[in-house]
């Protein structure tokens, strides 16, 4: 320090000493100006300032201390000190007092002024007699874990977490301090509050990290420790699907102890089953469960139940649908075994079984029996009646009940609203997929965004599909939502593997779909990146990945063998929803390519997984795929044949716009095939029903598809024209909803042949069908000869000649 800066320190301190705070700010001030980088002028000048009740200036200058000296304890110190004097800003203040205690546990004067700030924060509450009576209340470790563990009740984990890290980083540098029989049970204590803190943060892997230290320190010397600290383990290594495994070996090593009773390892065993479970491995789970069968006796009546369930949930898993519910239906007819997984577990099997009206009825049985016993208190709660009612009307929404279902999403909404955020927003979730049944796209991404709006207490991947499916209706209602903004939004915040697969795997195809083919392969690479790198993503995910390669692929030979590899993954994985999409995948690659029996053999393959699910909706659109294949092979037999196995299927279903697709195949394929009379009935009464249908569910694209049909299909039958007028007048007014050029093309061909024998037809209908014969590419030579022959009849030469010429210009004078 030279001597003019040291002259004015001196003058500084004397100002301060005499309590002349505003001089020694000014000397302070002078000497900063050409000694900026100095830290202990900064410090200096911040405790100045709290004498002069501005803290926050203070905070700037001993801020400044601490970049300048972040090793000097002082800075810390000043910087609480700082803190201390802001209302509300205690926790802060504890902080850089923990701070400047890691780098001086001793320091009196840091811990003097924790402790004043911890009376200040905890006016009345903080335990200094009992630590005063253990000696241990002038150790920094044991102050702050104190304080962690008031935060922790208080729920403040953020905040607890900091100021615990810093207790057991102190506490492992300062553990001679305390008399030997007590480091161990402090040590425990301190990082047992830490655990908790990071179990609040949702930072399992840390948490897991702290009990693991822990059994190193006591699984050689107290057993009894070891046993607590095992289950607490295992509890929540049980949240993290990385460490299910861990939390299996923890629970066997409890049972090997030998210090459990019978009870305690039946149910030690139970949560083991439960773990394969997790770990989608039902077969490991029904071995433990059967060795504990002879134990369900009246003393077991309550872990024989849980048993029950488990058993239950295993053949679940292995698509044992029926017998699952064997088992779980009467486990569910006592309300005292009634739970989440119970319940969500018996409503599954009977959707996988297509069998809706058992879901619904199901459903409305348990609502009435919770209402019944609403007097016990059976540790329930609004929260199940809630699920059970979002259950109900999800199978609602698949029954196509959207009327019901509104009602119920609206009541979930009502009664939840403002004391259930997590089911307010599922109610939010519920409205948006009716309102996207309902075919209201804009409604249904007003009630997507409502429902993001409870991110904080969404889990990631629900956020990123509601992204998705953000993107998916932008893309679909044509309205001024950028569909790709919310492909980025899911990108952005996937952090796990399967959301980097799922969220980048959307992405691409949007781009794949608007040829941006550049954009797309740069996000193809980031999941092709997840095969080599991503060590535990499972099959279906490497499928997903494989499926979405492919489709880059030009040279049909390599993309066959990529998707092949995708349908092993899915296979290996055991998905087979994901094993039929793969596979309706293959087949339709091999139609494109005319490979018709190939595709069929897919198509089939598909159809068996379709058995083997019992998916009655899987079952029928694998018919429905035959029936297209056959249908444009020409083959129009079985084209009959499958879209009859579609329909009979598609009873036990709600999915309309297939059975209408079906109806209208069917009635093409019998006008096709033209086997005589009963061919004529079977392709009339079919494209009647499809009307019909289409009428009541307003499908009003399939509509106009059908009316287009039913010309064509009176027209074959010889039907007056007068009914075939009908429905060509009916197709022209959806034009609006019919995609083909052609078909139109055909309907105005038909009315200007069946509305008049005049050769003086409305000037309108001549211009409509001139512009589409001169521009629509996908109008025929044979469509536009028709016209010209019409017009010959009619001795219209005039026109006769123009659509002549429009006809060279497109097709060549050949």
């Amino acid at each position: 320090m030279d001597e003019s800066l040291e002259k004015i320190v001196q003058e500084a301190g004397t100002a301060y000493s005499e309590g002349r705070f505003e001089d020694a700010k000014n000397l302070y001030e002078s000497a900063i100006l050409s000694n900026e980088n100095n830290g202990i002028l900064h410090a200096n000048l911040s405790a100045i300032l709290v004498k002069l009740k501005n803290p926050q200036k203070s905070l700037e200058h001993s801020k400044k201390a601490v970049e300048l000296c972040p090793n000097w304890p002082k800075a810390y110190y000043r910087l609480g000190e700082a803190y201390r004097h802001i209302k509300g800003k205690e926790i802060d203040a504890i902080l850089q007092y923990c701070n400047g205690l890691k780098l001086d546990s001793s320091n009196f004067q840091i811990l003097r002024s924790l402790e004043d700030v911890i009376n200040q924060k905890f006016t009345g509450k903080f335990p200094w007699k009992q630590l005063e009576i253990l000696k241990i209340d002038k150790s920094a470790a044991i102050l702050l874990s104190t304080i962690g563990q008031f935060l922790l009740e208080t729920r403040d984990f953020q905040e607890a977490e900091r100021i615990l890290e810093i207790s057991v980083e102190i506490f492992e540098n300062q553990k001679n301090v305390f008399p030997i029989k007590n480091n161990g049970k402090l040590q425990k204590s301190i990082i047992e509050s830490l655990a908790t803190a990071y179990c609040g943060n949702l930072k399992y892997e840390k948490a897991i990290g702290c009990y693991l230290r822990l059994l190193a320190l006591f699984e050689h010397n107290d057993l009894q420790e070891t046993q607590k600290i095992r289950e607490k383990l295992a509890g929540i290594a049980e949240n993290c699907d990385d460490f299910l495994q861990l939390a299996a070996v923890q629970r066997t090593f409890r049972i090997d102890s030998g210090s459990l009773k019978n009870d305690e390892i039946f149910a030690e065993n139970l949560k083991i089953a439960e773990i394969y479970l997790k770990m989608a491995k039902p077969d490991d789970a029904i071995s433990i469960l059967e060795k504990e069968k002879c134990k369900c006796g009246a003393s077991y009546q309550d872990l024989g139940a849980k048993r029950e369930e488990l058993l239950g949930v295993a053949l679940t898993q292995k698509l044992e649908f029926k017998n699952a519910l064997k088992i779980l239906i009467p486990v569910s007819r006592n309300v005292k075994n009634l739970n989440f997984q119970l319940i969500d577990t018996i409503n599954r099997c009977f959707i996988e079984l297509d069998d809706l009206n058992s879901s619904i009825e199901f459903l409305n049985k348990i609502l009435k029996d919770l209402e019944k016993n609403q007097d016990q208190d059976l540790g329930l709660g609004l929260d199940l009646t809630l699920h059970i009612y979002s259950l109900l009307c999800q199978t609602q929404i698949a029954a196509a009940n959207l009327e019901i279902a509104l009602k119920i999403a609206k009541n979930v909404l009502r009664i939840a609203k403002n004391c259930n955020l997590y089911h307010e927003s599922k109610a939010y979730r519920l409205l948006a997929m009716i309102y996207e049944h309902q075919k209201d796209g804009g409604s249904a991404i007003v009630l997507w965004k409502k429902y993001l709006e409870f991110e904080e207490i969404l889990q990631n991947m629900e956020i990123i599909q509601a992204q998705i499916e953000l993107g998916k209706l932008a893309e679909d209602s044509g309205n001024s939502e950028n569909p790709e903004n919310f492909y980025e939004n899911a990108v952005k915040i996937a952090k796990k593997p399967e959301e980097i697969a799922i969220s980048n795997s959307a992405k691409f195809r949007f781009l794949l779909k608007n040829r941006r083919f550049s954009d797309a392969q740069k996000c193809l690479e980031i999941t092709k990146n997840l095969l080599e790198t991503a060590q535990f993503l499972a099959p279906k995910f490497k499928s997903l990945i494989l499926e979405d390669v492919a489709g880059l692929e030009a040279e049909n030979r390599e993309k066959f063998r990529i998707l092949e590899a995708s349908l092993t993954e899915a296979q290996d994985d055991g998905d087979l929803y994901r094993e039929a999409m793969v596979l309706e995948r293959i087949a339709r690659m091999l139609e494109t390519q005319g490979k018709i029996r190939s595709a069929e053999k897919y198509y089939n393959q598909q159809l068996e997984v379709g058995r083997e699910l019992r998916n009655a909706k899987l079952m029928g659109e694998s018919h429905a795929n035959i029936a297209r294949l056959k249908f444009a092979a020409a083959n129009f037999a079985a084209a009959s044949e499958h879209a009859r196995s579609s329909l009979t299927i598609a009873k036990l279903t709600k999915e309309n716009a297939l059975k209408i697709e079906m109806l209208i195949l069917l009635a093409k394929a019998e006008s096709k095939a033209n086997f005589g009379a009963k061919s004529g009935e079977i392709s009339m009464s079919a494209i009647e029903k499809a009307i019909g249908l289409a009428e009541e569910c307003e499908e009003l694209v399939w509509l106009a598809k059908a009316y287009r049909i039913s010309a064509d299909i009176f027209k074959t039958f010889g039907k007056e024209k007068e009914m075939i007028l009908e429905m060509v007048q009916n197709h022209i007014e959806l034009f609006e909803h019919e995609k083909s050029a052609r078909s139109k093309f055909q309907s105005l061909i038909d009315f200007l042949e069946f509305s008049s024998s005049t050769s003086h037809e409305p000037q309108n209908l001549l211009k409509m069908i001139e512009e589409m014969a001169e521009n629509e590419r996908d109008v025929e030579m044979s469509q536009i000869l028709e016209v010209i022959r019409i017009f010959e009849q009619r001795g219209n030469l005039d026109m006769k000649l123009r659509f002549t010429r429009i006809l060279v210009d497109r097709f060549g004078e050949d």
